[in-house]
């Protein structure tokens, strides 16, 4: 019994140690409870990493990786695939122009109202007009749409004034008895241009090459930056462009909301 007569079992203390019993029983069923939520969780995370690992081996053993916007494929045959043209700001539907390549710088022009319709040098020119030869690359050669003159696929300049009487196709030439040539597309060569009224002449050179090593058309199909192959993306030191816009300049033409 206590001072005032009651029994300890029912004192304030007696209370209190049934009170912290109480909520130690709490704690213990609680912590009990979340570990059985994490071990739920980690066989649940366990079991889904197991059926990636069987997805992934099963698409590497029964699909292709497929390219969904063309930018593997060489169109036109110069060894680069388009992917790679487009970084470097190059054409793919002109042989003559890949990475690495010359490019055209202009220098002059004869425009269609000019007074002045003559000009002689040793360029690389692209317009129209009666040409006097004194030396013609024979080698510089294009694709089918890259309005190249080939020289070695002329015949004789038809009768009649031209323009009034026939019409030159771009990317050809015909010659006139004398050896005169009438140009209409692109070609090198030294000599004298006399460009008819109304119509343009341009002239310009072509900047020094130097070797690009062509990237292999696989870098542009696999299309989300894992290469089933099993290599790290950052192992190879570039990232993989599977939309097309990854660009000689940063930006977003497919409106993807990923820039490159």
């Amino acid at each position: 019994m206590d001072e005032k007569g009651r029994a300890l079992s029912e004192t304030v203390w007696t209370r209190l140690d049934r009170k912290a019993g109480a909520i130690t029983e709490f704690t213990v069923r609680q912590l009990r409870h979340r570990i059985s939520t994490w071990v739920v969780l980690s066989v649940g995370v366990l079991v889904m990493a197991l059926l990636l690992a069987f997805y992934v081996d099963a698409i590497r053993e029964t699909d292709e990786p497929y390219d969904d916007d063309g930018d593997s494929v060489d169109w036109d045959k110069d060894g680069y695939p388009r992917g790679q043209e487009d970084k470097f700001g190059t054409s793919d539907w002109d042989g003559t122009e890949y990475p690495g390549s010359g490019y055209y710088e202009a220098d002059g022009n004869i425009d269609w109202n000019d007074e002045a319709r003559f000009h002689s040098g040793n360029h690389t020119w692209h317009g129209e007009g009666y040409f006097e030869a004194d030396w013609l690359d024979t080698d510089y050669s294009g694709g089918r749409w890259s309005g190249i003159i080939d020289w070695e696929d002329m015949e004789a300049c038809r009768e009649g004034q031209v323009y009034d009487d026939w019409w030159p196709e771009w990317g050809e030439a015909c010659t006139y008895d004398d050896g005169s040539y009438f140009v209409s597309g692109r070609f090198k060569a030294s000599g004298s241009v006399n460009v008819p009224d109304n119509y343009y002449m341009e002239w310009g050179h072509m900047t020094d090459e130097y070797y690009v090593e062509p990237d292999p058309a696989s870098m542009y199909i696999d299309e989300d930056g894992i290469l089933w192959d099993g290599r790290d993306v950052s192992e190879i030191g570039t990232e993989i462009d599977d939309d097309g816009d990854c660009l000689l300049l940063m930006n977003d033409d497919n409106n993807n909301g990923i820039p490159c």
